[in-house]
This record gives structure tokens, sequence and C-alpha cells, in this order.
């Protein structure tokens, strides 16, 4: 079997350095450990073999045999045949190396094997909370439609309720399709595989188009927007469907935690060839300790949003990649809970063709 570079530094190069310093410490505190020269040889065999494994441990037994030989065992600076006394001690040593080099490296496997153990039970942990929610996420739009037809079905000639039966229809349908594509894009993004269409567009109509999906959820709660684009960042090179897809992404968020009667205001301003744009809301806010997670991918579905709310907590993950895509970057700010949060996008004006 051929070692791998990793295997040749940690079972042949790693106990050479450890025998050397072992050796180094000895020989400068000779006149401290006289009867106890090996001290050092010792924890250079356990360090060996916890690295590189028992033969690991037996190349630093080894050596250090032969650096003890030649450094304290007369005639000194000399490898030459030991005596009868001085072999049995060597071979004692020996014998004593590789039993410890045996129990370490059988101890630094059985870490490994726990380790490895714990790491795919939180695998399987998280994979499995991950598929209940994904299977709570389909199911919810399918109960609705559901019970929705059910009422039409027992009432079918009236107007009403086939007219509320198909709006229930239709925006339970309209979930299903963004959380799979949710996950589709999230599939796409994790191997390489999101397309991207670069065009000049105008940054207004994006924004518009973006609010128009969450424009009646917003208005059901009373929530005024503003919107101040200055005219030199309304033009910008990018892909129109993605960049809507994002900032939709980012108004849902406004629109689910901003409470009745609240703001939110888009600004978009230009400078040193990028574009910013900054969505401010006067919503709940961000927690000082959730930022740096917030664009983690599954992130929200361990807290307690994802029973609130619902969701898998790939939006932000998704728009955070999206935007990495296309040459710019996202960032949240908040100063804490009850005080709202700004999302920041800053884009290049003009995005390099083969980008996409």
């Amino acid at each position: 079997m051929r070692f791998k570079p990793r295997d040749l530094s940690s079972r042949i190069l790693l106990p050479f350095c450890y025998t050397a310093l072992a050796a180094a410490a000895s020989f400068l505190l000779r006149a401290y450990l006289t009867r106890t020269l090996s001290i050092a040889f010792d924890f250079s065999v356990i360090l060996s073999a916890w690295s590189g494994g028992f033969v690991g441990g037996l190349v630093a037994s080894v050596t250090s045999v032969f650096a003890i030989d030649y450094l304290f065992l007369p005639p000194v600076y000399h490898l030459g045949p030991l005596g009868y006394s001085d072999a049995m001690v060597a071979l004692l040593f020996l014998a004593t190396a590789s039993v410890v080099s045996r129990f370490v490296a059988k101890a630094r496997q059985n870490e490994g094997e726990r380790v490895a153990r714990l790491s795919a039970e939180s695998m399987n942990e998280a994979k499995d909370y991950f598929l209940s929610q994904v299977a709570h996420e389909l199911r919810n739009p399918l109960a609705t439609i559901s019970m929705a037809l059910e009422v039409w079905k027992s009432d079918p000639n009236n107007s009403e309720t086939a007219q509320l039966a198909i709006d229930t229809i239709s925006r339970s349908l309209k979930l299903e399709i963004m959380f799979v594509n949710d996950l589709v894009d999230w599939a796409r993004i994790k191997s390489g595989k999101l397309e991207l269409h670069i065009r000049p567009i105008r940054l207004s109509d994006v924004i518009e188009a973006a609010w128009s999906v969450v424009q009646n959820q917003a208005e059901s709660k009373d929530i005024h927007r503003q919107v101040s684009i200055a005219p030199e960042a309304d033009q910008i090179e990018t892909d129109e469907e993605r960049l809507i897809q994002v900032i939709w992404n980012l108004f849902t968020n406004s629109v689910k935690f901003t409470p009745n009667g609240g703001h939110i205001t888009v600004t978009a301003t230009s400078l040193d060839g990028y574009v910013n744009v900054a969505i401010r809301d006067t919503g709940r806010g961000i927690a000082r300790e959730a930022l740096p997670h917030l664009f983690d991918s599954f992130w929200q579905t361990y807290g307690q949003d994802s029973k609130i709310h619902g969701g898998l907590g790939l939006g932000l993950s998704i728009a955070s990649q999206i935007i990495k895509r296309l040459g710019g970057t996202i960032r949240a700010e908040s100063d804490g809970p009850d005080k709202g949060a700004t999302f920041i996008i800053q884009l290049k004006k003009a995005v390099r063709q083969g980008m996409s």
C-alpha cells in the first residue's frame, strides 16, 4: 500500500522531529536528568504514536535508542556495539515503547471513531430535521388546497364560495411553487449550475416587480413603502430575474417581520462604479449574535422563526449566493431587537459578460 504524503509526514517525519527535540532537551538538561535521561524520549514516543499510530511510535522508539547511544552512552558521539547491560536497557526501552505506542495508537483510533460517530449522528439529526421541515412546508399548501376544494364541493353553485376557493388555491399554489423553486435554486447553487443572463436593465423596474409580489400582504398590514433611486443608479447590467428574486426575498422578510403600520424604505445610490441598494424596515430587528449566521443555509430552521413563520431558512442564503455570483455583496445591519433591520446590496454597474 502506498503512503499518502500526510501518512509519510505523520509516521516518519514527525517522529524524527519529536526525537530530535527530545534529544536536544535531554542534552541541555543532562546535568539534571542523570537517572531519567529517557523521560523526554518517552514523551516523543507518545506524541509520535498519537500522530502517526503504531508505526510512528515504533520509528520514534528506534531513533530514540540511537540518539541515546550517540549522545549519552560512552564513547559519546559515536555509534557502536552496546555492552550487555546497555543492550538490555535498550531492549527494555524498545519493548516498553512498543506497548505504549500500541496503546496510544489504539486510544487515538477510538477517539477518532467516537468523533466520527458523533459527527454522523449530528448529520443524521440535521438531515432528519431538514426532511421533516421539507415535508411540513410541502404539506401545508396542499392541505389548504384540499380544504378549499372541500368547501367548494360543499356549495358548488355559490359564486362567492367558488371565488374564495379559487383565490385560496391560487395563493397556495404560488407558495408551493416558490418553495420548490427555492429548493431547486439551492441545489443548482451547490452544484455550480445556476445560470445567469446579464443585460442592461432599470433598477426601478426590478424593485416594482419585486414589490408587486408582496404588495397585497403589505397593504393588509398597512405597511408604507418609500422608494428613492438616484438617476445614475437606475441603469445597471445584471440578471433581472435573479435580482428580482433577491429583492423580493428581502421585501418578504421585511413585510413578515414589520408590525402593522410600519415602514419600508428603499434607497439606491451610485458611487465609483457601484450601485448600492438599501432596504430598511421598522420591524423587530435582528439580534447581534444572529447577524453572522443570517445568510447560512437552513439557519432559520433552528430558531423560533420556523415555528412562527415557517420556511426552511433558504431565502437569504440563496440571495447571498446569487449576489455573489453577480460579483456583488450583501450584508445586514441592525441595532438589535425591535430596532428594525437594513439589508444593503452592492453591485457593479457593469458586469463582465463572461459571468453569464
